[in-house]
């Protein structure tokens, strides 16, 4: 009996409703009590700190870039997949794709990556191990917030010109431009030439760049041009991309993004 109420949920019980006096009082008393106890309850608040920090995250060490073409979803896949979910830098993607493939794309990577994946929209902040896609048909570029604690950066759209769109080169650009030489780019396999310029300009300002080699590219046009433009610091096998990439970071010293001093470094603890 008391095992078939408890599986009712019935976990409590009131006597006959008594005639009168001081023992009507008492059941009344006993009854209130009974009922509030058995109210739910609400969930603590999280602490304010708790509340900020979500909020506001903290920026990220760097940011990864990597574009492709043609057979490129497959290959930034295989890069996703070896990235570990403690990732300290945040990683944006630009694939030449239609818009009606973005959301295909973000699945396809959502399935394999440990880290989490969006399509990036207007305002979309830069955060610490999270991967933002450019949407198909649209430019992506990355700037500064304004008014915040500590320098961040968010996406927006830019100039849809051009044959390569999203293109690699406008991105690369201006996460240049917002970060400086915290920057690893990656030129995955692809027809033509975007990437080239985006590469040279993440060189000039200290950063590094990695292309994929021919072996395993589906199409060799935009790794190529980048190797034949001496833009490239490492040439690798598509499954020797992702290794190379977290020893980069581990190795870059942290970064310190103050708004109101110029920009410090420390190395990170070993």
């Amino acid at each position: 009996m008391l095992r078939e109420a408890t599986r009712l949920g019935v976990y409590d019980y009131v006597t006959p409703l008594p005639e009168s006096g001081l023992a009507l009082a008492e059941w009344r008393l006993a009854v209130r009590r009974k009922l509030l106890a058995a109210r739910p309850r609400k969930a603590a608040p999280e602490p304010t700190s708790v509340l900020r920090r979500k909020a506001v995250p903290l920026p990220p060490r760097g940011v990864v870039v990597i574009g492709g073409s043609t057979g490129g979803a497959p290959a930034v896949e295989a890069v996703l997949r070896d990235l570990p979910k403690d990732f300290p830098w945040a990683v944006v993607v630009a694939v030449h794709l239609p818009e009606l493939f973005t959301d295909t794309l973000v699945e396809r990577l959502r399935k394999v990556s440990a880290l989490p994946v969006m399509a990036a929209t207007a305002g979309s902040r830069l955060e610490a191990g999270r991967v933002l896609v450019a949407p198909g048909g649209r430019n992506l570029v990355v700037q500064p917030v304004a008014a915040t604690p500590w320098v961040e950066w968010q996406t927006n759209f830019g100039n849809e010109a051009g044959p390569d769109v999203p293109s690699v080169d406008v991105l690369m650009h201006s996460v240049v431009r917002a970060l400086g030489r915290h920057v690893l780019g990656v030129v995955l396999t692809g027809f033509g030439q975007d990437g080239t310029a985006g590469a040279t300009f993440i060189r000039q300002q200290g950063g590094v760049v990695v292309a994929q080699d021919e072996a395993t590219s589906a199409v060799f046009g935009m790794p190529k041009s980048v190797i034949q433009a001496g833009q490239a610091d490492a040439v690798l096998p598509l499954n020797a991309i992702a290794d190379f990439v977290v020893r980069h970071v581990q190795s870059t010293p942290v970064a310190r993004f103050n708004r109101f001093s110029s920009l410090s470094y420390s190395m990170p603890a070993q």
